[in-house]
């Protein structure tokens, strides 16, 4: 079985709330299995979450 964390886990990996973790979850831009207490976030998919850049592109000197 992968690595499983936890919405608080994965909160504190990635240094934004739970809650976010959530609506990341509900958006459908990070992977979870929903259990009966929460949700377990695959360890490989938080890791791809922590590439990707986040936020808008920033804009390009002239």
């Amino acid at each position: 079985m992968n690595d499983m964390l936890t919405v608080t886990e994965a909160a504190r990996t990635l240094k934004i709330s739970g809650q976010r973790v959530r609506q990341l979850i509900k958006a459908g831009r990070l992977a979870s299995r929903k259990m009966t207490n929460g949700h377990l976030i695959e360890a490989s998919a938080l890791a791809a979450m922590v590439r990707k850049p986040s936020g808008r592109p920033g804009k390009v000197a002239a």
